[in-house]
């Protein structure tokens, strides 16, 4: 039954926006703008931050710079519980001040809550591996 779900018919929603402050394996902070549409389209983009250490290589201290990261995607909602779970599979590209710009798969699962919702995103980055992203999302 849940393999044919995603092909019946889905009761639309509204168009809406989210800004969404989360927290991406490893170290990282992130604060993205998504957008979902009522046909099951979504897309977004954000910026990371993840702060600068310090690496103690034979009794000289290193210091790595803080890194910015930029990310966009777009995706379609494969799977909806109204008003309590969406399945969605994104594609996108980020790229940061220290890295080139490097493609993403992620599936993003949505927990609402009233006019907010949580969502865990697992995602694998090509060339850097998995990954995964927590977010809180409050609608604009």
């Amino acid at each position: 039954m849940l393999l044919t779900t995603p092909l019946l018919p889905q009761i639309d929603c509204e168009n809406f926006a989210t800004i969404s402050p989360g927290y991406v394996l490893t170290k990282t902070v992130a604060l993205s703008i998504d957008y979902f549409t009522e046909k099951g389209f979504t897309g977004g983009g954000g910026i990371g931050y993840t702060p600068g250490q310090n690496k103690k290589e034979q009794e000289e201290v290193l210091n790595v710079n803080n890194n910015f990261n930029i990310f966009a995607s777009v995706g379609w909602r494969v799977y909806r519980i109204d008003y309590t779970f969406s399945l969605f599979v994104n594609a996108g590209v980020t790229m940061g001040d220290q890295d080139p710009a490097q493609p993403f798969l992620s599936t993003k699962f949505l927990f609402p809550i009233d006019t907010k919702a949580i969502s865990f995103e697992p995602a694998y980055i090509f060339g850097r591996g998995v990954t995964g992203k927590l977010s809180f999302h409050f609608r604009l």
